[in-house]
């Protein structure tokens, strides 16, 4: 930078000459083209974060309910700050397998965008969102909250989950044990009894293989179930949390009720299994 005496006839000059000089008052220096990052997956990836924002901006209760609890309070900004930063490649890999999808599979994902559904390309943006969030979860707590790592056939599920107004999660109430929220495994059955809620209890009696999983919203879990002489232990994985009880007692008594230790209000992750040998059973869940 030089000083200059009298730029261009007055006492000091500011701006630029076409791309040569630059007048800063009584100095001038060579005009420099600013830099600008012009790869292809830089430019595509700036093209694309407005429409990352406003896909994020459509989540349902559930997944803002899951992404806070994971993220804090700036989830929003977390989240798609990681999306900017392309945070361990997660976004620009997730885009680059979705480019070498037949063309039908890329269009059926632009249609299961929340934000511009049927708009040419949105499914490129939403896929990339979506994989990132699941990594980041997985590389984050572990925990999934039903997100998986979607596929190609996966667009329907995938914005089924991510609009989802709280449906997975059992809001306070009693629901009976064979509610859809509940995902038993294949090693449960159901068995019809007057003296049940609603007339039927789940029954497992294989060590571990019988386990099932939901998620709730509020601050207390109860489970209700009966009794038998060979009554097996209950593990109930609350948030990783484990507590354990038996269901032993006198033979087909109906109305014993376990009950959480008082959780912080919000989502909350349940998984029951049986530990070691006997029987256990579910009657119905109560959430508070």
């Amino acid at each position: 930078m030089v000083k200059v005496t009298m730029p261009l006839g007055s006492e000091t000059a500011h701006g630029a000459i076409g791309e040569a000089i630059v007048f800063q008052g009584t100095t001038a220096r060579q005009y420099v083209k600013p830099r600008d990052a012009r790869t292809e997956a830089q430019i595509s990836l700036r093209d694309a974060f407005r429409d990352v924002t406003k896909i994020l901006s459509r989540c349902g209760d559930f997944p803002r309910a899951v992404f806070r609890l994971e993220h804090g309070g700036r989830w929003f900004t977390f989240l798609s700050g990681r999306v900017r930063g392309n945070w361990s490649n997660a976004y620009q890999s997730a885009v680059t397998e979705f480019d070498a999808w037949p063309e039908g599979s890329r269009l059926e994902w632009d249609a299961a965008s929340p934000f511009a559904p049927d708009t040419e390309g949105i499914g490129r943006v939403f896929y990339g969102l979506v994989m990132t969030c699941y990594f980041s979860q997985y590389y984050g707590s572990g925990k999934m909250w039903g997100m998986k790592q979607w596929e190609i056939t996966d667009a329907a599920a995938a914005s089924a989950w991510w609009t989802d107004e709280v449906s997975q999660a059992f809001l306070p109430g009693l629901f009976d044990d064979t509610d859809a929220r509940i995902k038993y495994s294949e090693a449960w059955g159901t068995f019809a009894d007057v003296n049940a809620i609603e007339g039927n209890i789940h029954i497992g009696a294989v060590d571990d293989e019988t386990n099932c999983q939901f998620f709730f919203i509020g601050s207390v879990l109860k489970i209700y179930y009966p009794t038998w002489t060979d009554g097996g232990v209950m593990r109930v994985i609350i948030d990783g949390t484990e507590n354990n009880f038996s269901h032993s007692g006198s033979n087909g008594a109906f109305g014993s009720v376990w009950t959480s230790n008082p959780l912080t209000n919000g989502l909350h992750e349940v998984d029951i299994r049986l530990s070691g040998l006997g029987t256990i059973a579910i009657d119905a869940v109560e959430i508070e």
